[in-house]
Formats: structure tokens, sequence, C-alpha cells
């Protein structure tokens, strides 16, 4: 995983890396209904914070990930 996020943010710069890593944790995510809105028009505002709370956590996990990768 280490190697891989490395290649990741030489190849795309760590900018786009960082948007690549989020949307890829929101398409993870949402796949189950295939788009955003269906699944908030579906649970409404308990789907809103759920996914703000799921949000958060990716964006914390990755900035973990590349203070790791940072440091080598």
């Amino acid at each position: 995983m280490r190697r891989a996020l490395v290649f990741l943010l030489g190849a795309l710069g760590a900018r786009d890396a960082l948007g690549y890593l989020e949307w890829s944790a929101v398409n993870r995510y949402f796949s189950d209904v295939n788009n955003q809105d269906a699944k908030l028009a579906r649970d409404g505002d308990f789907a809103k914070a759920e996914s703000i709370a799921f949000m958060d956590e990716a964006i914390d996990g990755e900035l973990k990930l590349f203070s790791v990768a940072d440091r080598e």
C-alpha cells in the first residue's frame, strides 16, 4: 500500500493524488446506489450526516498516509 501511495504521489503530484483518493473513497461509499443524490433522497438527513462523517474519517486517514509518505 505504501509503495502504491508513493507512486501515486510521484505520478500525479500531492494535490492530484489527494483528490483522486478522496473521490475513490466517495465512489466506494456510494457504489451501492450508484450516485450520491439517490442515497441522500432515500435516507435524508441521516445519510448526509453519515456521509460527512465518513469523508472526515477518510480525509484524516489519507492525511496520516501522506505524513508517513513524507517521512520516507
